[in-house]
C-alpha cells in the first residue's frame, strides 16, 4: 500500500509570527551592536544546541549576495531585517533599502525603507558607475544623459568619465530624489 508523505512546507509559504513573537525571540536570541551594526548572539534556541554559532559572535552567513543572512522561529531573515525589528519593533512591509549601498553595512542610521520603485532605482544606480554616460567614438570624452520617463534627455560632453558622471548624478538626484 503506498502512502503519500505529506507535502513538505516552504518557509515563504507559511505566514510569519506576529510582529511581537519575533522581536520577543530576537531579543532573547541576540544582541544588536549600534557601533558596529552587528547582530551578536547571547543565547541559543535550545540550551544545548550545536552549530548555530557561538554565543558572542556575529549571527548569519553569507547569502552569495553579499547579505548576512538567519533564521528566527523557522524563518530566513537578511540580518538587517532583524535589526530593523530591534529597533523599530515591528518588521515593515516597505523593503529595507541600505543608503550606502553596502549590504553588511547593518547600523541602523544606514537602513531606510522605500518603496519598490525606489528601491529599483537604488539598485541599477549603485550596480554601474556607467549609468548614464558613454565614451565617445573618437574616444576623446564622455557624454552624459539621463532618461526622464520615456525621453533621453542629453546633459552634455565632458572631457573626464568622473566629470560626465557627476553630471549624470546631479542630474539624477534633480529628476528622480536620493535614489
Amino acid at each position: 500500500m503506498n502512502v503519500d508523505k505529506p507535502a513538505r512546507m516552504n518557509n515563504r509559504l507559511r505566514p510569519l509570527p506576529p510582529s511581537e513573537e519575533l522581536l520577543f525571540e530576537a531579543r532573547r536570541l541576540f544582541k544588536y551592536e549600534p557601533e558596529t551594526g552587528e547582530l551578536i548572539r547571547i543565547a541559543h534556541k535550545h540550551t544545548s544546541y550545536p552549530g548555530m554559532g557561538k554565543i558572542g559572535m556575529p549571527v548569519g552567513g553569507d547569502d552569495g549576495h553579499g547579505y548576512r543572512m538567519c533564521a528566527l522561529l523557522g524563518h530566513k531573515f537578511k540580518v538587517h531585517q532583524i535589526v530593523w525589528l530591534m529597533c523599530n519593533e515591528k518588521l515593515p512591509e516597505l523593503p529595507i533599502d541600505h543608503i550606502d549601498h553596502d549590504r553588511r553595512n547593518n547600523k541602523v542610521g544606514n537602513l531606510r525603507l522605500v518603496t519598490d520603485f525606489e528601491n529599483m532605482q537604488n539598485l541599477s544606480a549603485a550596480k554601474s558607475s556607467m549609468t548614464g554616460i558613454r565614451k565617445d567614438d573618437k574616444g576623446n570624452g564622455w557624454s552624459a544623459n539621463i532618461n526622464i520617463g520615456k525621453k533621453k534627455t542629453y546633459l552634455g560632453y565632458f572631457k573626464t568619465k568622473e566629470d560626465a558622471r557627476a553630471a549624470y548624478v546631479a542630474a539624477s538626484r534633480i529628476v528622480r530624489g536620493e535614489f
